[in-house]
């Protein structure tokens, strides 16, 4: 089980919060299970501390960074996963695409 000085939660681990403390507990509880539904995490951390999309992303990153998978109602990678994805597929791409050419 993950020890709480191990989580990965921001750059500056020395900020407290409420919001921080609830993601902590969220992941440390669902560490050993290796996942959680998407649901749970809106109702439980995104709703309450009025996440946006990009909280919402930012929120879904820390929780896997962490070893946790957000998954959907399929027991698969949300919608919102596939497509950040893909985005950073094609920006490998065109990353790779602009060395080639250098």
């Amino acid at each position: 089980m993950a020890e709480e000085k191990d989580l990965k939660l921001t750059p500056n681990q020395d900020v407290a919060s409420p919001y921080l403390e609830a993601v902590q507990a969220l992941i440390l509880a669902k560490k050993s299970e290796g996942q959680v539904h998407y649901d749970e995490l809106t109702e439980k951390i995104a709703s309450p501390y009025g996440l946006d999309a990009d909280g919402i992303d930012t929120l879904i990153q820390i929780v896997e960074d962490n070893g946790v998978s957000v998954v959907g109602d399929d027991g698969g990678p949300t919608k919102q996963q596939m497509v950040r994805e893909e985005e950073q597929l094609q920006a490998d791409l065109a990353a790779e695409s602009k060395t080639a050419t250098s």
